[in-house]
């Protein structure tokens, strides 16, 4: 159980987190033929990347196998655009970019737009060597001695696991 004092400074941290953005996907559980409230959704992830606004996507095909996840790091303006139109094309079988440049023009004009708004830019293609923990700050990399102050009821799982393998030497 938290004392007030506990749940205020809970409040001020959580005020700190921004809103997720997006659509609720709720009203579509009581109907799922409900029509969409969003047309525009953008998707990235490694340097892939694809949006889908009002029946048509435009997506890139990534340079590197899923299962190549170290030595390849392609640059991401390299991956090639691929164009469809979801209300005819479901299954994504008939790539239109070739036939319908202007669209695709289109549709990478709003990735862009949407990119820039939620900050997805610049584009990394790296996969691996971000799980690399020299690459990533520490709050216990170089140090050797920590104070601990009354009060103190946490904390960082990276600064328990230091202590725990300390101990012994």
């Amino acid at each position: 159980m938290l004392t007030d004092e506990q749940q205020n400074q809970l409040k001020d941290i959580l005020r700190l987190i921004p809103p997720l953005e997006g659509v609720s996907l709720v009203y579509t559980f009581d109907n799922a033929n409900a029509p969409t409230r969003h047309s525009t959704q953008y998707f990235e992830l490694v340097g892939n990347r694809a949006i889908y606004k009002d029946g048509w996507m435009a997506s890139t095909t990534p340079l590197r196998l899923p299962w190549v996840t170290i030595g390849f790091e392609p640059n991401p303006d390299d991956f090639k655009w691929e164009l469809y139109n979801i209300n005819e094309d479901f299954s994504q079988a008939n790539n239109l970019a070739k036939k319908n440049p202007n669209k695709l023009k289109e549709l990478q004009d709003a990735f862009d737009v949407e990119a820039k708004k939620y900050n997805v830019y610049p584009l990394d293609s790296s996969f691996a060597s971000r799980a690399d923990p020299a690459i990533r700050p520490s709050l216990t990399r170089g140090r050797t001695e920590f104070t601990y102050y009354q009060g103190r009821y946490a904390s960082p799982k990276v600064l328990r696991r230091t202590l725990r393998t300390s101990r012994g030497r």
